[in-house]
């Protein structure tokens, strides 16, 4: 009975992130490949502005600007529930793991682990960059085995 009910979830549908810094947060994201899809704002009149990025084969993501105040550094995030974001892309080739990890390093993001081989797989190499806001996007190529 109780694995029934997940049989009523049709998919995945986006992620959400609260994004201090509009500009840089959707330059960052369309150098990974997501484009502009649409924007608006809260429904509410709170007054915050909305967006969703698309992409062809990584979903999408829905920004929501509530400004610096609003958002724990990368320490606090870690460490409160439902706060800490980490986006993974499984990607098509070991060569891509490097690739989008520069890529995201040259669209201002930072260091958080450069491309290494997937522990518990044969040929599987990952990496993670932290986004503009220091949410984690982490790419992984290569089945686990373990």
């Amino acid at each position: 009975m109780r694995q029934d009910i997940i049989k009523r979830i049709k998919g995945y549908n986006h992620t959400a992130l609260t994004v201090s810094d509009w500009d840089r947060s959707m330059k960052f994201y369309q150098a990974l490949g997501f484009r502009f899809d649409n924007e608006w704002y809260h429904p509410s009149g709170n007054g915050w502005k909305m967006a969703m990025l698309t992409s062809d084969c990584a979903g999408q993501i829905e920004f929501f600007d509530r400004g610096r105040d609003t958002l724990p550094d990368a320490d606090a995030r870690m460490h409160t529930p439902g706060c800490y974001y980490r986006l993974c892309y499984e990607v098509n080739s070991a060569g891509a793991i490097d690739e989008l990890y520069e890529r995201a390093l040259s669209a201002g993001g930072s260091e958080n682990m450069p491309p290494r081989p997937l522990e518990g797989s044969e040929n599987g190499r990952a990496a993670a960059v932290y986004g503009p806001d220091s949410e984690v996007i982490m790419f992984l190529y290569g089945d686990r085995k373990s």
